[in-house]
Formats: structure tokens, sequence, C-alpha cells
């Protein structure tokens, strides 16, 4: 027996086939992460610290926005993490610097000349506002992290004269 096709026929029967190998109206996406029994505790004393910067004075900056003085250490301590290796990063918040929203604006003193800006312990890779510091690895012991504050020029003008500070607030973010 012999079964004669068409051209037609054929070409319907192709279109039909690649129809079905491309054509998708849904799919799926799978979303993945972990829950940990408990979150590490940042130590008492680091929850609310005071880091006395120096005191400089305003012509040593210059005029030149961007130059930084004052490289001030600071820490937060973290302890009892539940889980033997835990990594962490820290991200820091605030009031922006209107000049430059990377780095906390002074709330008090002379805040249209100066902001202070964050850095890993190295003191030369900045932590931008509101961006994870550098993942460390946190055992269940607890770690001191270290960080770097320093003072900012961000105006050409002058600096005024007088005390400043300005404020940031942290996070524990887990890796």
């Amino acid at each position: 027996m012999t079964i004669k096709l068409t051209l037609p026929a054929l070409a319907i029967v192709g279109i039909m086939a690649c129809g079905q190998a491309t054509a998708a109206d849904s799919g799926t996406i799978t979303f993945t992460g972990s829950i940990l029994a408990a979150a590490c505790t940042v130590n008492t004393g680091s929850v609310a610290q005071t880091i006395p910067m120096g005191t400089i004075s305003g012509g040593s900056l210059g005029t030149t926005i961007g130059n930084i003085a004052l490289p001030t250490n600071f820490t937060i301590v973290i302890d009892d993490c539940p889980d033997p290796t835990t990594n962490i990063s820290i991200r820091f918040g605030g009031t922006a610097n209107t000049a430059d929203a990377t780095i906390l604006a002074l709330t008090t003193g002379p805040a249209a000349d100066f902001g202070v800006a964050l850095f890993e312990a190295d003191g030369a890779t900045r932590i931008n506002l509101n961006t994870d510091s550098a993942p460390q690895a946190v055992p269940d012991t607890g770690a001191t992290l270290n960080f770097v504050a320093k003072l900012m020029k961000t105006s050409a003008t002058p600096a005024a004269a007088g005390g400043y500070s300005a404020a940031a607030t942290f996070s524990v973010i887990y890796n």
C-alpha cells in the first residue's frame, strides 16, 4: 500500500511540528535559600558607640573635593553565631551627604563642607552607604569586625569651624 501526500499536506504537518517544539506559554522559576535557627548577636558594646575622630584645622584639607583626613578605626563585635562558621557582611545606613550620597552627612557642624566615608579594615576599600561590606567568616564563638571612618571634603569652599558629628546605623547581613 502506498500513501501519497501532497505538498500542501506536508507543509501543514511541518508547521505543526515546528510550532510544538518552540512554543511555550508557561514555565517554572524556583527560589531557594536557607533559614537560620538563630541570628548572630551584636555585642552590647557595639550597639551604640561614639567614636571620637579627633580635631583638624579647616584649612588642612584645602578646597579639593574628596580630600580625606582623620582615619579612625572602629569595630563591631559579633557574638554567638548559630553555625560553626557564618559568612556575614555589615550594611551601613544613615543620612546621606547631599554632595556625595555614598557617605554620611554631618548632622552637626560644617555639614555643607564634609561627610564621613566608611572603609573596610584596609582603609582603602570604600563601603558606600546602603551597600554590604565585604563578607567575613565569623565562627560560632564570634569575631571582631574592623572598619575605618574618614572625614571627607565634599565642597570646594573653605571649611567653616565647629564641632561635627555623623550617625550611622548598621545591619548584619547573612551571606
